[in-house]
């Protein structure tokens, strides 16, 4: 018998494509800096997507900005993670760049000792040549925030 683990995912539209991570994981502590961190990658892939954002209170329905300095610790997307200083696409605090997480699920995990989540997102980020790229119709679903 199979045992059923955790399961999440990371999925949106860049530029109108589809991009899709197959593994991806998001916790909020509520102790401390109450930091909220998403991760995805993809199992036979090199795609990464990462969000840390620090200092907030993240409740279902709250909506928090990728692009604030005071919030925003990380908010950005690789093509490729074996270049990741040269291929990034990343929300900053730029006035070309928007985006916001809305929290749609979240439950506490006490082997996390944290909180489970999954949201949306979209927004508008750049790249390391300043190229805008549109992002939409993001979901990041974490299996253990059901």
């Amino acid at each position: 018998m199979e045992i059923q683990r955790d399961t999440g995912y990371i999925s949106f539209r860049l530029d109108g494509r589809e991009v899709k991570l197959d593994f991806a994981a998001a916790a909020w502590s509520d102790s401390g800096d109450r930091i909220a961190s998403v991760i995805g990658t993809q199992k036979n892939g090199f795609e990464t997507f990462q969000i840390v954002l620090e200092g907030i209170d993240l409740n279902v329905g709250s909506i928090h900005s990728l692009v604030d300095e005071n919030t925003v610790n990380l908010a950005y997307y690789t093509p490729d993670r074996r270049m990741p200083l040269s291929n990034i696409i990343g929300f900053i605090n730029d006035n070309r760049c928007s985006g916001s997480l809305k929290v749609s699920k979240k439950k506490f995990v006490p082997i996390l000792e944290a909180y489970a989540f999954s949201a949306t997102f979209s927004g508008v980020a750049l790249d390391e040549n300043e190229k805008i790229h549109q992002i939409s119709d993001g979901i990041i679903y974490d299996s253990r925030s059901e």
